[in-house]
């Protein structure tokens, strides 16, 4: 055997073993909301993965795209809009102030994002989870802002 022979065969060697290699990471559920956030999906195109704004500052999203963004029970049913973003001292995103569907006077109650999920809808954003229109009725509401 010549060198060179020996080096392809080497490498083709190599090559058998990393593709034979089955200890690939599986990725995790979908619904998972820092899972969304890292894929950075585009509305439209769920299966696709890029890389998330640059100026992202919750689940993967711009801050305009949620105020964009409808609020939604799990079924896709409207139950209000997001209208501000409140944050901690560090600036992380901590709840939705979510003005709720059908309220008159308008109504906008403080949504923790904990347990909220992305959802695209066509070319935007929505943000669903786990609530009623009676839960969010519930929430203590909170007086409107300029801006609202």
């Amino acid at each position: 055997m010549t060198i060179s022979t020996r080096v392809i065969a080497m490498t083709g060697a190599a090559l058998l073993v990393t593709a034979c290699n089955n200890d690939e990471p599986t990725p995790p559920p979908a619904n998972d909301m820092a899972t969304q956030a890292s894929m950075g999906t585009t509305p439209g195109d769920t299966n696709m993965m890029v890389a998330a704004p640059v100026d992202a500052v919750a689940f993967g999203l711009t801050e305009q795209q949620l105020l964009d963004a409808d609020f939604k029970d799990w079924r896709g049913d409207d139950l209000g809009d997001v209208e501000a973003l409140e944050r901690d001292t560090g600036g992380t995103v901590t709840h939705l102030i979510v003005e709720i569907e059908e309220t008159d006077p308008d109504r906008y109650v403080r949504v923790p994002v904990d347990g909220l999920q992305r959802v695209a809808d066509g070319d935007d954003w929505d943000v669903r989870g786990q609530y009623t229109h009676d839960q969010l009725m519930a929430l203590p509401q909170i007086p409107a802002q300029p801006g609202w």
